[in-house]
């Protein structure tokens, strides 16, 4: 069978939330985004740093390059860890419900003069996930400004479901391979998404955003955690290790995923292999 993919936003409609005020949960919904969170002091955002600078220093060594690790949450314990974090949860079932999976982890370390940029896209756009309810947590490990190459969203353009894309040309340096072209006309200006380390940022699936590169003297390092309810589907079944989920909260009903095990230790995956 088929599944066709449902590409509109769902308004959060949880009158009894643990974390979020209802303010936020109305601004959520009108603007697609909700930042900034404290979730680390700055002891611990260290210690995390200094996990993620020992794990990319063995990556390099059997020929990762250090700018993107994704989906490593299926084999490193500390990845997992961060994605189980019990505090970040408590937002993310604020806003998806209580049954919570999790496919998608991914770091990015913008270095000091680095060219290279993430064009205005839409994240529903590379993932075959449907109805369109999946929300990322964007954790900030250094303190991220418009100078370093902080993210942009554009306020409401969750609203416009698929907004048309082209392929994008090398002269960007985009890190992905998609960019909409005039992201203002589906929103209210740019904000740029300014974070202190051990803060992150909650966006829709929907939501455009993008980023330049980092011209400062200071690395920009985040970790990206992406979260679904159960009742999500994919219909690919080649993305996501094959429909394997870990279960962060709650339970399984609708079963479309199956659910895996934690990983035990650190253990990097081969070079030849895709980790989603």
């Amino acid at each position: 069978m088929v599944i066709q993919k449902e590409l509109k936003f769902f308004p959060i409609e949880n009158t009894n939330t643990n974390k979020l005020s209802s303010a936020q949960i109305e601004s959520f919904n009108k603007n697609g985004f909700i930042f900034p969170i404290t979730i680390f002091s700055r002891s611990e955002t260290a210690k995390v740093t200094t996990y993620f600078e020992t794990l990319l220093d063995s990556a390099k060594k059997i020929g990762y390059e250090d700018y993107s690790i994704n989906g490593w949450h299926y084999h490193c314990r500390g990845i997992y860890n961060l994605m189980m974090n019990s505090s970040i949860l408590e937002y993310v079932a604020d806003l998806i419900g209580p049954n919570v999976l999790n496919i998608m982890t991914h770091l990015f370390y913008k270095r000091s003069k680095d060219k290279r940029k993430v064009s205005w896209h839409q994240d529903a756009s590379y993932w075959p996930l449907t109805p369109t309810k999946t929300i990322t947590v964007w954790l900030a490990l250094d303190d991220v400004s418009a100078q370093n190459g902080a993210m942009k969203f554009i306020p409401g353009s969750h609203h416009h479901g698929q907004i048309p894309f082209r392929a994008s040309d090398v002269g960007e340096h985009n890190v992905l391979n998609q960019t909409v072209s005039s992201p203002e006309d589906w929103g209210e200006n740019a904000v740029n998404v300014e974070l202190k380390a051990g803060q992150i940022s909650i966006h829709s699936d929907l939501l455009l955003h993008g980023s330049e590169p980092n011209l400062s003297t200071t690395d920009r390092r985040g970790l990206t955690l992406r979260y679904m309810p159960s009742d999500v589907q994919c219909t690919d079944s080649n993305f996501g290790k094959n429909r394997r989920a870990f279960q962060c909260l709650g339970t399984n009903p609708e079963k479309y995923w199956s659910i895996v095990s934690p990983p035990v230790g650190e253990a990097i995956p081969l070079k030849l292999e895709t980790p989603l």
